[in-house]
């Protein structure tokens, strides 16, 4: 089955990689194997050292699980209250909350156990969409990625979620599409530019039934999210409400109350303004790599090559994905940029894949090296090493 009206030649196995000759892409056995061994190191240094679930409860890292662990026991208990203290959609608790509920486990362990689960999926539906490549680097340059994984986070799932619409967006079944863009909205609400953005597809092409079919999946999602959080709060935009409140209070100049800003101002003002938060100079470089990286990224999407290559669904969420980043008017997103670019990361390591080497001898002790970085990255040079290296800092803040 070809891919919509355009015909994109993305037929059988969806992107058609060269995957043949010497040097053929990892396989999903390969990419997952790298993926299980990078997890087990991380899991065995925290029970050596600070312990994996206690970690996991966000207490040393500026993770937000503590908020979705105690938003789960709220909606677990079902005690209506007119003051609600999280901004966070109830998406990733719901999901926490079955888990628990079903394998009868705490709700610690069930989101640690939906992080690893929906990171190894999201792996696999890598694979699928962009290729072994992509799958394998992907979990290599993002300490992130493996921190919020471990360790739990509701990007995993975000993820998961985002890339299974893809999938389904690509073999043209519109309405379980835009269901699991929905269900990633709900998880983070930055996900309703999936929905957006096949929606914006469909009106392009002209279909306009699956449109509107689309439109009333999506009111439906809408509708039956709202109720409970309606029936909890008594308010359907308390969550809206209390994510303004980090638009509205600004440290820094041509502050306003909207969501969006300027193009690149507060990246510019916050990685100015909040080097004293990052832990070295290497930080900083990263942060701009990671800058640069989504920006010329993006507009490699919309090179005539790829725009055969990927169908209009993805380009448009990675473009619009980006400006909103880029516009985006928080102060601390030039802090959180290498958590905040892993929903286009993928998109960005398929525009840039022919400069990726593919050479075995060479991917294999890269991935080497990278599992060992990513625990240096995590734990600490001494920690890992059992010493530490004068008048350098290798240690950047986990979450980073």
């Amino acid at each position: 089955m070809c891919l919509g009206p355009e015909k994109h030649t993305i037929c059988a196995r969806e992107v058609q990689i060269a995957n043949s000759g010497l040097n053929p892409e990892p396989s999903r056995t390969e990419a997952v194997l790298i993926l299980l061994v990078t997890f087990l190191v991380q899991i065995a240094e925290a029970l050596r050292t600070v312990g994996w679930l206690s970690r996991a409860t966000g207490n040393l890292d500026n993770l937000d699980n503590s908020n979705y662990l105690a938003l789960a026991d709220f909606i677990r208990n079902w005690a209506p209250t007119t003051s609600l203290a999280y901004q966070h959609f109830w998406g990733y608790p719901y999901f926490i909350i079955a888990v628990s509920s079903i394998l009868h486990l705490p709700s610690v362990q069930a989101m640690v156990g939906i992080s690893l689960l929906s990171s190894t999926f999201t792996c696999l539906l890598l694979h699928r969409l962009y290729g072994g490549l992509v799958a394998v680097v992907f979990g290599m340059i993002s300490s992130t990625w493996i921190l919020l994984s471990v360790f739990g986070g509701c990007e995993p799932l975000f993820m998961a979620l985002l890339f299974a619409s893809f999938l389904v967006a690509r073999r043209e079944r519109w309405l379980l599409a835009i269901f699991l863009g929905c269900a990633a909205t709900i998880v983070r609400p930055i996900g309703i530019l999936m929905p957006l953005a096949l929606l914006a597809s469909l009106l392009w092409q002209r279909n306009w039934s699956a449109a509107a079919r689309c439109c009333v999946v999506a009111l439906a999602a809408a509708a039956v999210y709202l109720i409970p959080v309606y029936l909890l709060t008594g308010d359907v935009l308390v969550q809206p409400r209390l994510y303004s409140a980090d638009w509205q209070v600004h440290d820094f100049s041509l502050a306003h109350g909207g969501i969006l800003t300027f193009p690149a101002l507060r990246l510019l003002q916050g990685f100015y303004y909040l080097h004293d938060r990052w832990s070295s100079w290497p930080a900083a470089v990263l942060r701009l790599v990671w800058i640069l990286a989504a920006v010329g990224g993006t507009i490699l999407l919309w090179t005539p090559r790829r725009a055969r290559e990927l169908p209009p669904v993805e380009r448009i969420f990675g473009c619009a994905y980006t400006a909103f980043l880029v516009c985006y008017n928080f102060d601390y997103t030039a802090l959180y940029i290498p958590r905040f670019i892993l929903p286009v990361l993928p998109l960005v390591l398929f525009a840039v894949r022919k400069w990726i080497p593919q050479d075995r001898r060479i991917l294999w002790p890269l991935a080497a090296i990278s599992i060992v970085f990513n625990t240096v990255v995590l734990f600490g040079f001494k920690s890992v090493f059992g010493f530490k290296l004068r008048g350098i800092h290798l240690t950047p803040k986990p979450w980073e």
